[in-house]
């Protein structure tokens, strides 16, 4: 079964990884919901703003950084992170946000936060046999501060005055909330 085929199709026309039946399940509704993110949620939905950004915008910011706009039409949230790969967008800033993958397979559904979240270990059923998939990701809202700009970081001095404005701010901001 496949919801964006982003990765898998590349394979399949270099005849890398065989398959007999591909069954799309793309416009499945539970993996279309957009309260939390759903797994059939593709880049350019989130980067269009079609989908809810609990983050005030960081996650649209990621999703534009992806690839390129053919890739991010076809490219989901749940392809992304079952693919595993280890410099892909997703599971870094997922797990900066403190986001929680809801998990169905054979044992069931589960939660588990993104700093935990291992794809061969979390959905190894997918892996091994296909009787699992990938539902949806619940992102909280914003909690963190962010700089935005664009230019080279180690040329533009706007941006070392933004670090240092953040850093401050956060610093400030770390030792307020200890003291509630």
């Amino acid at each position: 079964a496949i919801a964006g085929g982003q990765s898998l199709m590349p394979m399949l026309a270099l005849r890398v990884a065989p398959a007999d039946v591909l069954v799309d399940i793309g416009r499945l509704g539970e993996l279309r919901r957009t309260g939390t993110i759903g797994a059939g949620v593709t880049h350019a939905e989130i980067e269009d703003g079609v989908v809810a950004d609990p983050t005030g915008g960081l996650m649209r910011k990621v999703a534009s950084g992806i690839a390129y706009r053919a890739v991010r039409n076809r490219g989901t949230m749940g392809g992304s992170l079952v693919h595993a790969d280890p410099a892909a967008d997703w599971p870094s800033a997922l797990t900066l946000v403190g986001a929680t993958a809801l998990i169905a397979g054979s044992g069931g559904r589960r939660e588990v936060p993104m700093d935990k979240f291992d794809a061969k270990k979390d959905l190894k059923d997918l892996y091994t046999a296909p009787v699992g998939r990938f539902l949806v990701l619940d992102v909280p809202p914003a909690r963190y501060l962010m700089v935005d700009g664009q230019g080279d970081p180690n040329v533009e001095p706007g941006y070392g005055e933004a670090v240092e404005a953040l850093y401050v701010a956060s610093y400030t901001l770390k030792f307020m909330s200890k003291g509630e």
